[in-house]
């Protein structure tokens, strides 16, 4: 319990990438270094998912990884559990800073936890976010 309550987003993130992609070891990457995957377009873990930056962007899947960094280096990544009726329901990992609510979802901020949140796909929390980057897709290697 007081590992899970240390635990980043990035962490979270990457330690699924390691199952999805069926990896022998942990990822290390950085909101910064999703930033930079999202200017080149891929790396080995990741697809950057073209449009997703858009608000009109609506292919969003279950197992797709959001990111949002603003130029002051503040950034957040998740994973996508669900998408349905403009909903995006996704797993994130809240560091000591605090979360950003949308109360007719949520219901309270939490810091230094791991939860289930839902957001409106064009809430604050994502598409309209300061720094808003878009979605990645992980690459499964079988």
């Amino acid at each position: 319990e007081a590992a899970l309550e240390q635990m980043d987003c990035s962490e979270l993130v990457c330690r699924f990438l390691q199952l999805a992609c069926g990896l022998d070891y942990v990822p290390n990457l950085t909101t910064a270094d999703f930033a930079d995957i999202a200017k080149i377009g891929c790396n080995e873990y990741l697809q950057y998912v073209v449009g997703s930056k858009q608000d009109t962007h609506t292919d969003i899947k279950p197992g797709d990884i959001f990111l949002w960094r603003t130029e002051s280096g503040g950034g957040h990544v998740g994973i996508v559990k669900d998408y349905s009726n403009d909903v995006v329901t996704i797993m994130e990992a809240i560091s000591s800073s605090g979360s950003r609510e949308e109360s007719k979802y949520n219901s309270g901020a939490c810091k230094g936890c791991i939860r289930e949140s839902k957001y409106s796909r064009l809430g604050n929390a994502l598409v309209n976010h300061d720094g808003w980057k878009g979605y990645f897709r992980p690459i499964v290697k079988l």
